[in-house]
């Protein structure tokens, strides 16, 4: 029932251009993943059991509204935490902001996953706007780390660390500069580093 009810596919893709001598060599790689995400069940009755070679199926009963009910408290739980984490986000720098929403992503990707749980156990579609709320906050959790924008200055004995730490921060979508100007610091804040 959890492959029916919350299935994550994700994918990258890479691809590599170079010349050399009027050569065109051209490389790509392709990554597909899927995870079905862990979902917890309680007052579940045990049907059947069966044994494979890879494991034990067990198949068992749950009460649905029970289900819904436990399902909907924890997310009840999650929304109050978030939307007190939240409060007052749209008034703090952009640091601020980066810090707040990433110490928020274990409690918004846990009940983004109970959203979608009740969407799929209710059909009448009363949990679509929690979800869409989730989702929105989620969306400013991902633009967060390109709001910020660090100064690095280094010494030139220190270049190649520098060098690794622009590296790291533009990998995690944090924008760099080695120069302070109105173009490269967005609402006029650097950090230095």
């Amino acid at each position: 029932i959890a492959a029916k009810l919350r299935v994550s596919i994700s994918g990258q893709l890479s691809s590599q251009v170079s010349v050399n001598n009027n050569n065109v060599d051209r490389q790509a790689s392709s990554r597909i993943l899927e995870e079905v995400q862990k979902t917890e069940f309680s007052h579940y009755i045990v049907d059947k059991t069966a044994q494979s070679a890879h494991g034990f199926f067990v198949l068992v009963k749950v009460d649905r509204q029970a289900f819904i009910q436990d399902v909907s408290q924890k997310l009840s739980n999650l929304e109050s935490r978030l939307r007190q984490a939240s409060e007052g986000l749209s008034q703090k720098t952009a640091m601020e902001r980066f810090v707040a929403l990433h110490g928020m992503k274990p409690d918004l990707e846990k009940a983004t996953g109970y959203a979608q749980l009740l969407i799929a156990a209710e059909t009448d579609g009363r949990n679509t706007t929690r979800l869409r709320d989730l989702e929105s906050l989620q969306q400013q959790a991902r633009q967060a780390p390109t709001d910020l924008v660090f100064l690095i200055q280094a010494r030139p004995d220190d270049a190649d660390l520098a060098a690794a730490i622009t590296t790291l921060l533009n990998e995690s979508g944090i924008r760099t500069s080695q120069k302070i100007g109105r173009a490269s610091c967005r609402e006029r804040v650097c950090y230095v580093v």
